[in-house]
């Protein structure tokens, strides 16, 4: 606890063996290599709820002491295409024949993306919004 009574400082990641050690399981993991490789890989076809772990994901990860340090423009260039595979599912959704319920669907899911891909901008350090932004309900069971 610091002076003022706030355990902040006591957080699993702000230790530097902690940092280490996710530096590791990153690089042993592979697993920012593989999200790279996803997102990157022009072949494949991701969707709405796709895209939508990965940037949960990455929001996760992407806190100071747990993402790799010295990585952040990985962080910044993995937000970025995701915003262009998000853009690139919008026009393609506009292209095919849908029932009513299908459409609303594809369009609450795509608000829900927008939404969440906003708050990864944001953690990034890319997007210049600055009104206050909530986490989207979905992430309580995240967090809870």
């Amino acid at each position: 606890m610091n002076q003022s009574g706030d355990h902040s400082d006591l957080s699993p990641w702000a230790h530097p063996k902690a940092q280490h050690w996710f530096d590791t399981l990153f690089e042993r993991s592979g697993l920012l290599l593989n999200l790279r490789e996803a997102l990157e890989d022009d072949r494949a076809e991701l969707t709405c709820n796709q895209l939508r772990a990965i940037v949960a994901l990455l929001y996760m990860l992407g806190i100071e002491g747990i993402w790799p340090a010295g990585q952040e423009p990985l962080l910044q260039r993995m937000t970025m295409r995701i915003h262009s595979l998000a853009q690139r599912l919008q026009t393609q959704a506009a292209d095919g024949k849908k029932t009513v319920a299908e459409h609303q669907h594809a369009i609450h899911a795509r608000q829900q993306l927008d939404h969440e891909l906003e708050l990864l901008r944001r953690k990034a350090g890319i997007s210049r919004r600055v009104t206050e932004l909530k986490a989207p309900p979905d992430w309580q069971r995240i967090w809870n």
